[in-house]
């Protein structure tokens, strides 16, 4: 699967057509290809006048090269001359030949990218092309000279996108080309980032908390309002109240102040989520990990046979014998391999001395710079009575349904004989009824 900047699920972006391709290339594209949305810049004219572009997709894959991408969705058909956007019946011209578009903007991009390399002039040492993305249509005869085949991703195409786009970087490599390093691939980064930011488009911003925070609830902004100079938190969510994204927003913020921060979950599945969602420039300042996956990962490398314990299977051993197994690592680890600042989210599947063991991860127990634990009770699966430490002290609440529609909330909180708190916005949600005949 491959990594989206922004780091949000496909299913956010507004544009239909967008967000068939996005959701395609993430997909089916492998991890190691890096998949820029909306990516803009400034540039200026020959005259010196500022000019602004736009490039639907940029694809930085350390093996192949650089991809750039123009999306056009909807019906369109080609009379041999022009394009034309077909809609509700009715012909109407696009204003600029696609082909043209996403060629003009890879060159523009390309020039960023030798200024970084000092190649300004030059070739570049790797392969580097660009296509055109038709998600709605599908397209079949002759095609124009200007026009090669290879280069349309429409529906067919992008249902084995991988394929497809691995023919579209043979059609532009030449025998000189070769792989990306390291060191390139951070120069590329390095040419798209800055310029990446500086476009003022309010729900494009290359990390997850900007875009997360926007749609966080008045709520769960004052929850993070009043605690903001907290260090110890404990925070109480129905289901559907926006835990996570208040947890890892808290987690970041800290991160970013240059404290070691763990993020520590109980699902696995939540973990692995939680990892694609974040941007990589937090690099070791931000360690995602379930309990399980931690415990494990620390035991190798502090050499604590935790294998040898007992039987990993049971539960007996993970509530019991992990936990000692986890003091053991951190005592004989040194203080690189431990953390400033903890954030749980799912705190109500942690048992007793989970707890007990975490003290042991802070480089400093006595002075923590952040230990925060999000969590519901109603919603503990493996442990019949969760209790927190002591020292988190009375709970905040988050009482406010804001990621689920009203009907989904309101269905939860009748099995939990809870009285339903939904945004006034919320959507109602499709009608789960059901006619019988």
């Amino acid at each position: 699967m491959a990594k989206l900047f922004p780091a949000l699920d496909p299913a956010e972006i507004n544009n239909p057509g967008e967000r068939t391709v996005a959701r395609a290339l993430v997909e089916h594209l492998p991890n190691r290809v890096e998949v820029f949305h909306g990516f803009n810049w400034l540039s200026r004219s020959r005259a010196g006048t500022i000019m602004e572009g736009e490039c639907d997709f940029v694809l930085l894959d350390a093996e192949r090269g650089l991809l750039f991408v123009e999306v056009k969705g909807g019906s369109l058909l080609f009379d041999g001359r022009q394009w034309v956007r077909i809609v509700r019946g009715e012909e109407r011209l696009l204003n600029k030949d696609p082909f043209a578009q996403a060629q003009r903007g890879m060159h523009d991009i390309v020039g960023l990218v030798k200024d970084q390399f000092g190649r300004a002039g030059d070739n570049l040492p790797f392969t580097y092309g660009f296509a055109v993305a038709f998600p709605d249509c599908r397209f079949d005869g002759q095609m124009p000279p200007s026009i090669q085949p290879e280069l349309i991703l429409d529906a067919t195409r992008l249902k084995q996108v991988n394929d497809s786009v691995r023919r579209i970087f043979g059609s532009f490599n030449r025998p000189d080309h070769r792989a990306l390093t390291d060191r390139s691939v951070e120069t590329v980064r390095t040419a798209l980032f800055p310029k990446y930011q500086l476009i003022p488009v309010a729900w494009r911003k290359i990390e997850d908390q900007e875009e997360r925070l926007r749609r966080m609830t008045d709520d769960q902004q004052r929850i993070l309002d009043i605690l903001a100079n907290q260090t110890q938190a404990a925070i109480q969510g129905v289901a559907g109240s926006g835990k996570t994204i208040l947890a890892l927003a808290k987690a970041q913020d800290i991160a970013r102040t240059g404290a070691r921060t763990l993020f520590l979950c109980y699902n696995r599945p939540l973990k692995d989520w939680l990892r694609n969602a974040v941007p990589e420039s937090f690099g070791d300042s931000l360690v995602i990990e379930n309990y399980h996956g931690l415990t494990d990962a620390l035991c190798k490398q502090a050499g604590v046979p935790l294998w040898q314990m007992g039987d990993r299977n049971t539960q007996e051993f993970w509530n019991d014998l992990a936990p000692e197994a986890l003091v053991q690592a951190c005592e004989r680890l040194g203080p690189e391999h431990r953390f400033d600042a903890v954030v749980v989210d799912e705190g109500q599947d942690f048992h007793e001395l989970w707890w007990t063991s975490l003290e042991s991860v802070f480089r400093d127990p006595a002075d923590k710079t952040c230990y925060y634990v999000f969590f519901d009770p109603n919603q503990n699966l493996y442990v019949e009575e969760p209790r927190l430490p002591e020292e988190f002290g009375q709970p905040y609440l988050l009482q406010e349904n804001c990621r689920n529609t009203v009907r989904i909330a309101t269905h939860c909180a009748s099995l939990l004989g809870h009285e339903p708190r939904s945004r006034l916005d919320a959507p109602m949600g499709a009608s789960n009824t059901v006619k019988m005949h």
